[in-house]
């Protein structure tokens, strides 16, 4: 095989290792709690993000989902808090 093939493979596989660190990073906890003390509902907090459902919101919520950047900016906003809150220190 060909360096720059070999090159091309070490970026993806860094690329990969860097998304799963900034997954495992994320505090989806603090998503929870932070709704619960706001007395805010699942389907609330769905209905603002966008989504049919409560089910969808739900799933972020408990990380079968990840969040994406886009979304922070919008989520902080109906939960009152700054988007470094849903980040681990």
């Amino acid at each position: 095989m060909t360096f720059l093939f070999w090159k091309w493979y070490h970026e993806i596989r860094i690329a990969e290792i860097e998304k799963k660190e900034m997954v495992s990073e994320m505090n989806i906890e603090y998503m929870k709690q932070r709704r619960l003390e706001l007395g805010l509902s699942l389907q609330t907090v769905a209905e603002k993000m966008g989504f049919k459902n409560a089910s969808t919101y739900s799933k972020y919520e408990n990380g079968e989902y990840n969040l994406k950047a886009n979304m922070l900016p919008g989520l902080s906003k109906i939960l009152e808090c700054n988007i470094n809150d849903f980040y681990n220190d």
